[in-house]
């Protein structure tokens, strides 16, 4: 679901607009790359090929992996603070509507939730269209701003999303 992650991040900047670009795209990454980590280091007790992800993708991990990253930020106020944090869990809860239930409530909890299942042959359906929704979101806003270097970026984005959708529709 990598384009609804970034999709995420591109609507958290027209929340806050203060908020670096970079940052928001790398916080909405830092659950996978701490997963990537984890199999590396033998701490995820998995492997790529079948995931296992108590310590990067669990509810309470994923909170606490949040507020350490909004920490990084405090310094340029708590709106960017808050926006980092939402950035590093819109992955788990957009991994929550996506995956099946194997997201556990804290590490090695018996309780597992997700509800990719539940959705069927909707659940790529669905994250087009959380990727819709932030491309959208931000290209309205970046519009706005009446400077040329961003509707380039826009364009390149919208060719760059359109391009992931076809690859992801036809095949």
């Amino acid at each position: 679901m990598f384009p609804g992650h970034f999709a995420a991040g591109l609507a958290l900047k027209v929340a806050q607009p203060r908020a670096p670009m970079l940052g928001l795209m790398i916080g909405v990454g830092v659950l996978d790359l701490l997963f990537g980590i984890g199999v590396m280091l033998d701490i995820e007790g998995g492997s790529f090929a079948h995931f296992e992800t108590p310590w990067s993708h669990s509810l309470v991990m994923a909170l606490l992996w949040s507020m350490l990253y909004a920490a990084w930020f405090r310094a340029r106020g708590i709106g960017v603070a808050a926006a980092m944090a939402a950035a590093v869990f819109s992955h788990w809860l957009l991994d929550l509507v996506s995956h099946h239930p194997d997201m556990q409530l804290w590490p090695y909890s018996t309780v597992e939730l997700g509800y990719g299942a539940h959705f069927g042959g909707l659940g790529g359906w669905l994250e087009m269209l959380i990727t819709l929704c932030g491309v959208l979101a931000y290209c309205r806003w970046a519009w706005r701003q009446r400077d040329t270097r961003r509707r380039w970026g826009i364009i390149a984005l919208v060719m760059g999303v359109a391009l992931t959708l076809e690859i992801v529709v036809v095949g």
